[in-house]
């Protein structure tokens, strides 16, 4: 959840595997929220695999077996900010 600006949500959800969740696999709540999905295997949730919540922004990558296999390389830029942010 990102609800405001102090509580800016930003996770990096990388190479997971959701499945047979009983509602939605992964939520994305707020308009501060901003996660970075990449290479997750998300497969047979009751509802959606990833359900984004109005307003809010998510980053989604990864669509064949090497972006599960591989994980991303953080930039520069998103490692600086990853740091101010902790």
């Amino acid at each position: 959840m990102g609800l405001d600006n102090r509580t800016r949500s930003m996770p990096l959800i990388w190479r997971n595997k959701i499945e047979q969740s009983a509602f939605d696999g992964i939520i994305v709540f707020g308009k501060h929220c901003e996660p970075d999905i990449r290479g997750n295997i998300i497969a047979n949730n009751r509802k959606s695999g990833i359900k984004i919540m109005k307003n809010a922004i998510a980053h989604i990558g990864g669509n064949s077996k090497a972006d599960i296999l591989e994980m991303p390389d953080m930039q520069e830029k998103e490692i600086l900010s990853y740091q101010m942010i902790n």
